[in-house]
């Protein structure tokens, strides 16, 4: 885990200053694998939208299993869905151990973000929704430009804690700007002010960006290390 550091007004006053203070109090001083912080922001820790996305029934979910199966298919897709609980997913995985949920968020007819889920992972309940427009996503975008330079991209997610597994997702993302071969995708918890590296993030020939997640909250996706 990675934690942000208040930068004082003396301190933003002196470019090199602000710099010895970062690194000194253990903020951002480049690469590495410690705790890090950045300043407070407007930043919600709940993910910043508020979702009317409706939860995804154990009764929808088992009669798209059950339709799948039939068809010869290991994978449904759920459209613009908030909140599955543990028992839908087990059901699901009772049905079929090999299941893949795609979760869809759609917006104007536009696939924005689609979550891999294997219910057979499954711990928890986890919600399902996300927004790259959100006030949340535009805010946490533009903490991590001024704290560290460069472009980012942001997601924030209806899922605020983990997801009690890893996730993997794909994010129709303006990556204009950035190098497309050295995306890196970064967890950050707005309530505890941390980030977290997820690791390398790629773009597929539709132009989303994929990544890995165990954890909820905000996704940045940038070519800069951090």
């Amino acid at each position: 885990m990675k934690k942000f550091i208040t930068v004082s007004l003396a301190m933003a006053m002196c470019l090199s200053m602000t710099t010895t203070a970062f690194a000194a109090a253990g903020g951002y001083s480049g690469r590495g694998s410690g705790n890090r912080r950045v300043h407070p922001s407007a930043v919600g820790g709940s993910g910043g939208f508020s979702s009317s996305a409706s939860a995804a029934t154990t009764a929808q979910v088992t009669a798209a299993v059950e339709a799948a199966l039939k068809s010869g298919s290991n994978s449904i897709t759920l459209k613009n869905k908030g909140l599955i609980s543990l028992a839908t997913m087990q059901a699901a995985a009772a049905l079929n151990p090999n299941l893949v949920i795609n979760a869809d968020t759609v917006v104007d007819g536009q696939i924005v973000l689609r979550m891999f889920v294997n219910p057979a992972l499954a711990t928890k309940n986890i919600n399902l929704s996300g927004s790259t427009t959100s006030k949340g996503a535009v805010a946490s975008k533009a903490l991590f430009e001024k704290h560290f330079g460069g472009k980012f991209a942001s997601i924030s997610l209806g899922q605020q804690d983990d997801f009690g597994m890893s996730v993997s997702m794909a994010a129709k993302l303006d990556v204009a700007g950035m190098d497309a071969a050295n995306l890196k995708a970064y967890a950050y918890n707005a309530s505890k002010n941390t980030y977290k590296a997820l690791g390398t993030a790629t773009v597929d020939a539709n132009g989303f960006v994929h990544f890995t997640t165990p954890a909820g909250g905000y996704i940045l996706v940038s070519d800069k290390a951090l």
